[in-house]
């Protein structure tokens, strides 16, 4: 059941990803699925989130040397797999408290591209906290990086993947997103769910990449 993008580590019910009833209070509504970061995470789950998400990380930095933070708790498993596999000595990790609390945080010099990794952003509470208390101590985010994007509008019909961006001031990436999901599922009847789900609720980029993809 490969794919190419390594979501099929994921998509097991005892890791991250099942079908199931469950409100989520951000979107106002009931959602048929839940895709949440795997506690434990394995191995070749950390290795798989590493290579995509040092993708995402070098195709944004345009050559500059990563300073990667990660948001505790789910933040720093991620964090810590996308600079195991940028390497490098100039590859800087460092970790922030959910809270905002910032005592375990580097500072990087002028040349470094500050990425913040967490396991999502969704109401972008957390972001704002985190993109604030680095900014106190002359960090700024350049991106954040979360590890699953569900790819849908909120109560007022709006993508708050950019409405968050514009009140942190920087771009949100994801490792993995709906449409990731949806091209690694191979059952007629959950693919089904996940693709009406997605027409009905997602943002317009996954309704035209549902169109595309037939």
């Amino acid at each position: 059941m490969m794919d190419g993008t390594g979501i099929e580590a994921f998509t097991s019910t005892d890791t991250c990803y099942e079908f199931l009833t469950a409100y989520l209070p951000y979107l106002g509504r009931t959602s048929p699925y839940v895709f949440r970061f795997p506690c434990p995470v394995t191995a070749r789950q950390l290795e798989i989130i590493g290579g995509r998400g040092a993708a995402v990380v070098a195709a944004a930095g345009d050559g500059r040397p990563p300073h990667l933070v990660g948001v505790a708790s789910r933040g720093i498993p991620p964090a810590t797999a996308i600079a195991r596999h940028l390497g490098g000595d100039d590859v800087l990790l460092s970790t922030v408290g959910g809270d905002g609390s910032v005592e375990h945080v580097a500072r990087p010099g002028p040349g470094h591209f500050t990425v913040v990794v967490d396991n999502s952003v969704v109401t972008g509470a957390t972001a704002e906290t985190t993109t604030r208390a680095l900014s106190r101590i002359g960090v700024r985010p350049r991106l954040w990086v979360r590890f699953f994007d569900r790819e849908e509008l909120d109560t007022d019909g709006v993508d708050p993947t950019r409405a968050v961006e514009a009140r942190i001031g920087c771009p949100i990436s994801s490792v993995f997103a709906l449409r990731d999901l949806l091209r690694a599922e191979r059952r007629p009847a959950e693919r089904a769910v996940l693709a009406g789900y997605a027409a009905a609720h997602g943002t317009a980029s996954v309704r035209a990449w549902l169109e595309a993809a037939g």
